[in-house]
């Protein structure tokens, strides 16, 4: 074997061997998605894989900023799933397991929560026109006698 075969075979066995040990970063065979909205007053998701299928039956935890959980519920065979917002919530995360290893998170900041009560429609009260006043003629416009 001539000099530069022999340096060229002990580079490759060296990068073959600093592989074994380098650390592996995440397998990733598809991804897992969670999405999050307030409705009123529900907290609505929607969870899917990265070919856009649903997760079904998903485990969803809703958590408080010091990682408290408040709620949890499964979503159902569309991925999706609507519960009441846990009473003095203005601060959530979404965290998704879907199984093997898949997890997602999702967070509610208190702009996303407060933007939905400030969106909530007006009552019809509030909507109504307000009456029209009617205005006695004056004096100066009465005819005279």
């Amino acid at each position: 074997m001539t000099t530069g075969r022999r340096a060229l075979a002990a580079f490759a066995a060296a990068l073959l061997t600093a592989g074994l040990f380098l650390p592996a970063g995440p397998a990733r065979a598809h991804g897992v998605y969670i999405f999050a909205w307030a409705e009123g007053d529900q907290i609505c998701t929607e969870s899917y894989f990265s070919k856009n299928d649903p997760v079904r039956q998903g485990h969803v935890r809703f958590l408080d900023p010091s990682g408290r959980e408040l709620d949890s519920a499964w979503t159902d065979g569309r991925g999706r799933l609507c519960r009441p917002r846990p009473a003095h919530a203005d601060d959530l995360t979404l965290v998704l397991d879907a199984g093997q290893g898949h997890r997602a998170e999702f967070r509610l900041g208190p702009a996303d929560l407060a933007a939905e009560t400030a969106a909530a429609p007006p009552s019809a009260e509030a909507a109504a026109p307000p009456p029209a006043e009617t205005a006695a003629p004056s004096p100066a416009a009465a005819p005279a006698s």
